[in-house]
């Protein structure tokens, strides 16, 4: 399992080689997912959106928090709990017919209009 970012697939001034080495992930996702499949081994990705931790946290604190919040259609930023149950999918045979896929943990992010 990959641990990828919603900016692999979308701008944000300031981290242009933060989302160029995500997407370049994502791809190396997909790639070793078609290598490995015929020996049996999956490779997934989650692509998490905004989330609470030690790297946001100075951008929250000044202000980015309400700006965000607007932007997620649910209306929040994400924690380390909202990865667990994809993780589990992609680490337990729920998910045997799965590979090369990204999920997005994004609160809706990427579906906003």
């Amino acid at each position: 399992i990959n641990v990828i970012s919603i900016l692999a697939h979308e701008t944000f001034s300031g981290l242009a080689a933060y989302g160029a080495s995500k997407a370049a992930l994502e791809h190396m996702t997909r790639s070793m997912a078609a290598e490995w499949a015929p020996s049996g081994v999956r490779v997934n990705a989650l692509a998490p959106g905004w989330f609470s931790n030690q790297a946001m946290q100075p951008y929250l604190e000044k202000g980015l928090a309400p700006v965000l919040h607007q932007r997620i259609p649910m209306r929040r930023t994400g924690s380390a709990d909202d990865l667990l149950g994809a993780m589990i999918l992609l680490a337990s045979d729920a998910s045997t017919y799965m590979t090369g896929c990204t999920l997005h943990i994004d609160g809706g992010y990427g579906v906003r209009m």
